[in-house]
């Protein structure tokens, strides 16, 4: 089984988008509206050589160049997965992880640009999938989330953060939640849970003057871009209490490569 021909993700932005809502917050946890710029956070996006000792010595291996990587997590037992649309748009070949022994070749089943949200298939039945918790979210709330190819020699060791709700807002005509937490690239695609481990929304960016605040997709906007798809979309009594946020995202989480 070759490895993951990957670069460790690194603190600092690859690139960007703008929504037009501002940083400054208002009482309740709504953001007011104003421009900002807010960092896209794909790991890898130092398109380029592939790192060392990761060939299998076919030749497909050896010509094709790593673009970028990032997290992504199932929300069907078909195969199905969520992540991050930059993180595999214009990709020739996309690669899936669910653990170190299992490399799955994925197709590009479906994008929206404007959500920068897209879904994978792997045609491989998996046993555990995100279910969607839909409604208001408390300011101040913990959330949990996962990213894959934080570290340069353990790229399939994914990294769990916590942080808390800091507010909602609305830009570009969808809904996002804004988070404390300090995420860097491999984090992009990542699901964010609650304690009980039901999904909030998916990573796609964080604000570049205050990179402690990390933005994603919410749920709501997830189910619709799923449609039939949104089985996930289950009662919360589904979720065993005994099972952790920890636990849930490691069950329901990839690590996602891209490649040309």
């Amino acid at each position: 089984m070759s490895r993951p021909r990957m670069h460790a993700a690194i603190p600092k932005a690859s690139g960007s988008w703008r929504i037009n809502d501002p940083l400054a917050m208002r009482p309740g946890g709504h953001v007011r509206r104003s421009s900002l710029l807010c960092t896209i956070v794909a790991a890898g996006m130092l398109a380029g050589e592939t790192a060392a000792g990761a060939r299998d010595g076919t030749d497909v291996e050896r010509s094709a160049r790593l673009l970028r990587s990032g997290t992504g997590f199932f929300v069907t037992q078909a195969g199905e997965l969520l992540t991050s649309g930059h993180t595999v748009r214009g990709c020739q070949r996309v690669e899936v992880w669910p653990d170190e022994n299992s490399r799955l070749t994925a197709s590009l089943e479906a994008i929206d640009a404007r959500l920068d949200v897209a879904l994978l298939a792997t045609h491989r039945r998996v046993s555990r999938i995100a279910v969607l918790r839909l409604g208001p979210i408390a300011r101040h709330d913990p959330v949990f989330t996962i990213g894959y190819g934080l570290t340069t020699s353990t790229p399939l060791q994914p990294v769990v953060t916590r942080g808390r709700v800091n507010g909602t807002t609305d830009a570009t005509a969808r809904s996002l939640l804004v988070m404390q937490a300090m995420l860097y690239e491999g984090n992009s695609g990542g699901p964010v849970l609650d304690e009980r481990g039901l999904l909030l929304g998916m990573v796609v960016g964080r604000y570049v003057n205050r990179p402690d605040l990390s933005v994603a997709v919410r749920a709501s906007e997830l189910a619709r871009f799923l449609g039939a798809r949104a089985a996930t979309s289950r009662s919360s009594a589904d979720r065993s209490p005994s099972e952790g946020p920890r636990q849930t995202l490691r069950d329901i989480s990839a690590f996602v490569q891209c490649a040309d």
